[in-house]
């Protein structure tokens, strides 16, 4: 009995000490895209991140961003905590609404930082008609494919 209290003992910490080792790694990602951001010459705005499982079914996250005071933000996407396949598609309106138009998408981020310009994404909107101006808010969905259990983790920094 007291060789498998001990036996569970370690095991609960040995996977305490690795969540918080990738809740670090993920906290250094988000300051490297703060450097990211002052290294194009942009002010940090802000900073999100998005934590999950992987498990044997696709699953959906999503995040709302306010846009109307800024029309040069760039966003800054960071998946290298994230083992199995991870797409990002941006929208102009959240999924509940069945009008909603995919503006930018960017396949795999998993493993790679990627960053994408308010510019680009206003170039898509006004293709299919949509006046700038009424842009007030981006809806950024991040499409998470089945894949073997682990934890993962997508980080967006804001940069204007």
């Amino acid at each position: 009995m007291k060789n498998l209290l001990t036996a569970l003992f370690c095991v609960f910490i040995f996977s305490t000490y690795a969540q918080d080792e990738f809740i670090e790694k993920v906290k250094k990602s988000r300051v490297e895209l703060r450097k990211d951001i002052t290294a194009k010459g942009l002010k940090y705005d802000g900073t999100k991140t998005t934590y999950f499982q992987f498990t044997d079914d696709t699953q959906y996250k999503g995040i709302e961003i306010a846009v109307f005071l800024r029309d040069n933000y760039h966003f800054f996407f960071d998946g290298s905590h994230s083992e199995g396949k991870v797409t990002i598609e941006i929208y102009d309106l959240s999924p509940d609404n069945p009008h909603r138009l995919k503006l930018y998408e960017i396949k795999n981020i998993s493993g790679k930082k990627a960053d994408v310009s308010m510019e680009e994404i206003l170039k898509h909107y006004v293709t299919y008609g949509g006046d700038p101006e009424t842009l007030s808010s981006l809806h950024i969905d991040y499409v998470i494919k089945k894949s073997k259990p682990s934890r993962g983790a997508i980080t967006l920094s804001l940069g204007f």
